[in-house]
């Protein structure tokens, strides 16, 4: 992949983001909501103190540090060209641009701010879905990858 598109996707989730949450932010009081959807969605906005969906909300300063252990980890094996296929690089930059949205949070604000109830899961915002997805794009190529390799070998 190359280091426009990397670089690129990582920005752009990033920068997604942020925007949704100065948004809903500047249209949404925290402890209000709106419905959306025959109220199957809700944009209500919440404080996150702990990991994405909600978890380990005690250890947010462990997470944030983790956060930053990441971001440095993803950053390093593309710079070291890691042996990847294009999609796995595809999965690390929308999760090295989630983490950045959140780590931005936590800076800026002390939390993460959340926004997206599904009401069947915990409030969420875009860079815990690009953190997720990332992660499932890149299990789902090294799973592949890892059955090509035995299939040849």
């Amino acid at each position: 992949m190359s280091k426009r598109a990397f670089y690129g996707i990582a920005l752009l989730v990033a920068a997604t983001d942020q925007a949704t949450k100065l948004f809903v932010s500047a249209h949404v009081p925290m402890g209000g909501a709106i419905s959306l959807f025959r109220d199957t969605v809700r944009i209500e906005p919440t404080r996150n103190t702990g990991g994405a969906f909600g978890i380990l909300q005690s250890y947010g300063s462990v997470i944030g540090f983790l956060t930053v252990v990441a971001i440095i980890l993803i950053f390093a094996a593309y710079r070291c060209k890691l042996d990847l296929p294009g999609n796995a690089w595809t999965g690390l930059a929308l999760v090295m641009g989630g983490a950045v949205g959140n780590l931005v949070d936590r800076v800026r604000l002390g939390y993460v701010f959340d926004f997206i109830n599904l009401k069947f899961w915990p409030v969420f915002n875009v860079a815990d879905v690009a953190i997720t997805v990332g992660f499932i794009v890149l299990l789902c190529v090294l799973i592949v990858r890892e059955r090509r390799q035995r299939a040849e070998g």
